[in-house]
């Protein structure tokens, strides 16, 4: 396996083969990097299941073994047979089967002599075939002088004597006190004698109990409510699935619950998003752009930027007896219209003087024969570009005589607006 078993560079475990090698090299430091499934394993023979004891460091990593099987008839049967001053944490054992003939089985560690265990837990199922064996429990069989928290166990554990959903015997033999915190169990106990739904049977002699802070343990599925001590409660189904029944747990960092029993954050795998702030240099160059938009058709409008030259001649021949003769008119307009979406904005227009001469001529009025003279007018008219209407003012002189008629005879020159309007859309 890759890696040099330092604490800064540990074996790394990703294989059964890798796991079944620790063995080799009980004082390494060992990683998971991912669950190990032993179904294709076959039995499992446990690791220092012999003197001497496991001293290494095993980190699960939040990974676990899956399927592991062990029939056994020599003692100290789980994972890790004997462990003495070694650190077990972060690793699950799921879906355990182990049947044993003789003392000291647990899930994980069979016997424990100092050390630490935390943040571990098992499910399965473990059975002892002979009832005269001794210590068998859901996670540990046997444990004295050591520390352990934040685990549980849900095997169902079929033992001899001492036998507890979690430890099957807990004791101290010296000044240093075995504690066990922050731990629960729900498998089904039975055995032949201390039996209990946490552990089997604790050393009760002066100086040398252990110490239990807010452990539980279901009598529900347990089916017995035997061999309770201080700290150490015994709940319902319905209780044991309350966040308020664990006093002093750490729901914020280590723990997690949802109307079910605890689990353990660590084994919780979902990624996560990484929130940071980046700092990016963008150097951008200046950005040209040159944008024409041609409009060919706008709603009764007829737009074109340059200047408009428009000739019209109208004739008319007769208009309320009137002989009417108009020339040309001469038309110079500039417009800029901008239209947005279907709306089209008002235009001012400018447009040049409109000369006109009229010529009347008339034979006959009322019985009175008269030739006028050709009739000069000059008129100035500011209209609308799109219309076609032409307003005059004519002075008739009925008489023979010579008459001349101006009216508005001053020059009119109306500039609105002349600046060159340019649009771009």
């Amino acid at each position: 396996m890759q890696g040099s078993g330092t604490q800064t560079d540990p074996y790394l475990v990703s294989t059964p083969q890798d796991l079944s090698d620790i063995r080799n090299n009980i004082t390494a430091y060992y990683e998971l990097v991912n669950d190990i499934d032993m179904s294709s394993f076959g039995n499992f023979t446990p690791i220092t299941a012999i003197s001497p004891f496991f001293g290494g460091t095993i980190d699960g990593k939040g990974y676990k073994i899956i399927n592991l099987t062990i029939n056994s008839a020599s003692q100290n049967t789980g994972l890790i047979g004997r462990l003495s001053n070694g650190t077990i944490k972060n690793l699950g054992i799921e879906n355990v089967n182990i049947t044993s003939s003789s003392d000291y089985v647990g899930a994980l560690v069979g016997q424990m002599y100092g050390g630490n265990i935390s943040s571990c837990y098992s499910t399965g199922n473990i059975q002892t075939t002979t009832t005269s064996k001794y210590y068998t429990g859901g996670l540990i069989g046997f444990v004295s002088n050591s520390q352990i928290s934040d685990c549980y166990s849900r095997c169902n554990v079929n033992g001899g004597n001492d036998v507890g959903g979690f430890v099957g015997y807990a004791q101290n033999s010296s000044a240093t006190l075995t504690t066990i915190k922050n731990c629960y169990s729900i498998g089904n106990v039975s055995g032949n004698s201390y039996v209990g739904g946490f552990f089997g049977r604790i050393n009760t002699n002066s100086g040398y109990a252990p110490s239990f802070l807010s452990c539980l343990f279901n009598y529900q599925t347990a089916g017995t409510t035997n061999y309770t001590a201080a700290n150490v409660l015994s709940y319902t189904t319905q209780q044991m699935q309350i966040k308020s029944s664990y006093n002093n747990w750490d729901f914020d960092n280590i723990w997690s619950i949802n109307n079910d029993y605890p689990t353990l954050k660590i084994f919780d795998h979902t990624p996560t998003a990484n929130i940071g702030n980046i700092k990016v240099d963008s150097y951008i160059f200046s950005i040209k752009s040159i944008v024409t938009k041609s409009i060919k058709a706008t709603k009764n409008t007829e737009s074109i930027i340059s200047p408009i030259i428009n000739e019209i001649t109208r004739k008319s021949r007769t208009q309320r007896n009137i002989l009417t003769y108009t020339l040309p008119i001469v038309s110079n307009a500039e417009m800029s219209t901008r239209t947005v979406r279907s709306s089209t904005q008002n235009v001012t227009a400018i447009i040049n003087p409109i000369s006109t001469i009229v010529e009347r001529r008339t034979k006959t009025i009322q019985n009175l024969l008269t030739y006028i003279s050709p009739l000069q007018a000059h008129t100035d008219v500011l209209i609308p570009l799109n219309t076609n209407v032409v307003n005059a003012f004519t002075s008739v002189i009925y008489n023979p005589s010579m008459a001349t008629c101006s009216e508005n005879m001053s020059e009119l020159n109306v500039v609105n607006n002349p600046s060159f309007v340019e649009v771009v859309e």
